[in-house]
């Protein structure tokens, strides 16, 4: 019989709180915070966003993870995170465009303190986790 060390993860549940034309709020299942992001309902931009966001607070969530980053690892890739159950489907890795979602450990854009993520859209527009330059 399995023990506790051996049980598996399971996928992280979102629950949707409120979804308007202006803002979107979600949290976390097993957490009493919830989260709220801007939100302009219907377009593929936004789309993207959101799931670069919920990419990123993905991958913090797996580096504070006792079984797979315990605060000192990152996953080596976006993929890692659905094989770890941190997120439920490889759905959540494509842009609106289908294309894969980026990802570069290296971070260079965010002064090396955490991943890259990133869509690209049909204009070559990127739209990432790093900080809007001034």
């Amino acid at each position: 019989s399995p023990t506790e060390g051996d049980k598996e993860t399971e996928a992280t549940k979102y629950l949707l709180l409120k979804l308007t034309d202006q803002r979107f709020e979600y949290r976390w299942k097993e957490h009493e915070e919830s989260r709220i992001e801007k939100h302009l309902r219907g377009t593929e931009m936004d789309d993207a966003a959101i799931r670069v966001k919920i990419l990123d607070r993905a991958v913090q969530r797996y580096l504070g993870h006792e079984k797979y980053g315990a605060g000192v690892k990152l996953p080596p890739n976006l993929e890692t995170l659905v094989d770890a159950k941190v997120l439920p489907s490889a759905q959540l890795l494509l842009d609106p465009w289908g294309g894969a979602i980026q990802y570069d450990l290296a971070g260079k854009r965010n002064q090396g303190k955490k991943p890259e993520i990133w869509a690209v859209t049909k204009d070559k527009k990127l739209i990432g986790n790093w900080p809007e330059k001034k």
